[in-house]
């Protein structure tokens, strides 16, 4: 199999491996995760780009939150792995990442 060059994973969903954990709201694991699957929008030299169809938004006035449809921005230097698949074509039976997520910063333990 030949391998893949990222633009030309764009608009597919992929698996996204990171080198540093990251802490997934909405649910707990049993410890801080490191992979998300997430729809892969967009590549550039610094890093990828994927749809969040959640992202939580605070009001500062009201402090109401609302979950709003964004793009994150991934630098290269905290991503470990991008797992595609080819071989699937209809990826409605499977669901991306929707809960916020952040990373864990300094010493864990």
């Amino acid at each position: 199999m030949e391998g893949l060059h990222l633009k030309k994973l764009v608009g597919s969903f992929v698996y996204i491996g990171f080198t540093e954990s990251l802490v997934v709201a909405g649910f707990e694991p049993p410890g801080p995760t490191r992979l998300i699957f997430v729809k892969l929008t967009g590549v550039d030299d610094k890093g990828v780009f994927f749809e969040h169809n959640n992202f939580p938004l605070t009001n500062k006035k009201t402090g109401l939150v609302e979950l709003a449809k964004t793009q994150v921005f991934i630098p290269y230097q905290k991503i470990a792995n991008i797992s595609s698949f080819p071989d699937i074509e209809n990826f409605s039976e499977y669901e991306p990442t929707e809960e916020p997520f952040t990373f864990i910063t300094g010493p864990q333990g």
